[in-house]
């Protein structure tokens, strides 16, 4: 038996979200929670990148049609972030199902082509974690700004989802050199965002 993907639909809006189109069912993986970003910095300028369970969703048509990119065979949920050489990072929940727990960290994976592909994956020592999503954002890039600032969020104990903490990358993912815990006790998703 054959199983079915889960049923996956679009909606839009053309008054900025008033009023919304009929949804339109999709054949593609189910996005994960968070967020999805628009690239700007590489070749593929102008994609809209949203996550699904271990991989990426992308349109290059202002999100009229979409395609599933590759996944990393990881399983959980993820956030991706747009380092400024045009590279897309993936930062990857560990999975329960895949036997996992054993990992403190979270795991993540670098695409050159957009989403489409992913390198190996590796766990990020400085990047403690539960089974729990966690989000990951641009927050400067050193064009307009003097340094280039990515944020990163989850609940950073080892076992339990508690400790929500918010962490700083001046150099594009590689290292997380600022830290601040935003509260002690239990914590779970979160979902970070910049406004201009």
């Amino acid at each position: 038996m054959t199983r079915k993907k889960p049923l996956t639909f679009l909606v839009s809006s053309k008054n900025g979200g008033k009023d919304w189109s009929d949804p339109q069912e999709m054949n593609l993986r189910p996005p994960s929670p968070g967020h999805g970003v628009q690239l700007k910095y590489g070749s593929k300028a102008g994609r809209l990148v949203i996550t699904s369970y271990a991989g990426a969703l992308y349109s290059d048509d202002h999100g009229k049609t979409w395609k599933e990119g590759e996944t990393t065979n990881t399983g959980g949920e993820c956030e991706v972030v747009e380092s400024i050489d045009g590279r897309v990072y993936i930062s990857l929940r560990k999975s329960k199902a895949l036997g996992q727990l054993d990992k403190d960290h979270r795991q993540y994976a670098w695409s050159e082509d957009g989403g489409e592909s992913w390198g190996e994956v590796e766990e990020d020592p400085e990047l403690s974690t539960p089974i729990c999503m966690a989000s990951i954002c641009r927050f400067t890039d050193n064009y307009t700004y003097h340094k280039s600032r990515i944020l990163f969020s989850n609940p950073a104990d080892y076992v339990s989802r508690a400790r929500m903490t918010i962490k700083m990358s001046y150099d594009e993912c590689e290292s997380w050199e600022v830290e601040k815990l935003l509260y002690e006790g239990p914590s779970g998703y979160s979902d970070l965002s910049v406004h201009s």
